[in-house]
């Protein structure tokens, strides 16, 4: 059954064993008040029950479903950029955030249509000035490496600038394993790895295992590994021994700390087949004589030393 309201518009009400003319009579002494939609601003009738209990709850009220969900939108409504394209389109803050232009599209389409129509058409290369299509910055990649090339000048002061720095640091020349970026560098830069170290003003270092370096408390070292090793031992105050015998006198230990520590170093494991016997007779003979023994190895040392890492317990002892 339908029943009118005067004032309310259409009602619609299924009513079963109530008379109609009742319902009708009741609904037209309902009283109302006209008030104005919290978003659209137009004026419609509501029950003064409704319109109280809104205030007493502080409700806005609005004047259908469609404008209470359309105030829940916190997206804006902007004309399509295309000055061609009459439709409209909503645009979160986030989206209005992350425009560069300012300007909203209602797809792909009508943002590409504009730009390219207003893009500049040529452009001129970076690296030579030759005039070029406005989307490319230079005209081929030879011209895109040539500019990321540096003059060899300054790629020789880089070079220098890093050795000096690096011996401001550690108070010795790097070797070819600490800087292996550099050392490719260098030897672009200087010919040879030894070059650079001398124009950086200072005496490059020999040949690894090849001669005996003395380390700052004077102890005498087969190699500049060993020599950083005892220079660390040094710094940190860790009272040490050289060339301490096994229990096989044939067999010695690079650096004996406190009572029941070897410090080796084993700078050619996995390189040479008889070096590997010596390192496995020299553990085996640490487990029967219960000695503990720390192995060191080139990874530790180069190209970042680890010893602080490995060795700090040792500081104790």
């Amino acid at each position: 059954m339908i029943l009118e309201c005067p004032g309310h518009g259409v009602v619609v009400a299924y009513i079963y064993g109530v008379d109609a003319a009742a319902v009708q009579f009741r609904l037209a002494r309902v009283k109302t008040t006209t008030i104005r939609c919290a978003f659209c601003k137009s004026k419609f009738v509501r029950p003064i029950g409704r319109y109280r209990e809104a205030i007493k709850f502080k409700w806005k009220q609005y004047c259908s479903p469609s404008c209470k969900h359309k105030i829940k939108i916190r997206a804006k409504e902007f004309k399509c950029g295309n000055p061609n394209c009459s439709n409209t389109v909503f645009k979160t803050p986030s989206d209005i955030r992350r425009s560069i232009s300012g300007r909203m599209y209602c797809s792909q389409t009508c943002a590409a249509i504009y730009n390219n129509h207003n893009r500049a058409k040529y452009n001129t290369c970076k690296r030579c000035g030759k005039t070029i299509s406005s989307w490319n910055k230079y005209c081929s990649s030879k011209c895109a490496a040539d500019n990321r090339k540096k003059s060899l000048d300054q790629t020789r002061f880089d070079a220098i600038a890093r050795i000096r720095k690096f011996y401001k640091s550690y108070k010795r020349i790097p070797v070819k394993r600490e800087m292996y970026g550099l050392y490719r560098t260098a030897r672009i830069a200087f010919g040879s790895w030894n070059k650079a170290v001398e124009a950086s003003g200072f005496d490059p270092n020999p040949v690894l295992f090849a001669k005996r370096f003395v380390a700052n408390d004077g102890h005498a070292c087969d190699s500049f590994a060993e020599k950083v090793i005892d220079d660390w031992l040094l710094e940190n105050n860790v009272l040490h021994e050289r060339h301490y015998p096994y229990s096989n006198p044939r067999f010695t230990a690079d650096f004996k700390i406190g009572d029941n520590t070897f410090v080796e170093y084993f700078g050619l494991a996995g390189v040479q087949r008889s070096y590997d016997e010596i390192i496995s007779k020299k553990r085996a003979m640490s487990d029967k004589s219960g000695i503990r023994l720390i192995e060191l190895y080139p990874k530790d040392i180069y190209p970042t030393s680890k010893l602080k890492n490995i060795l700090d317990r040792l500081i104790e002892i």
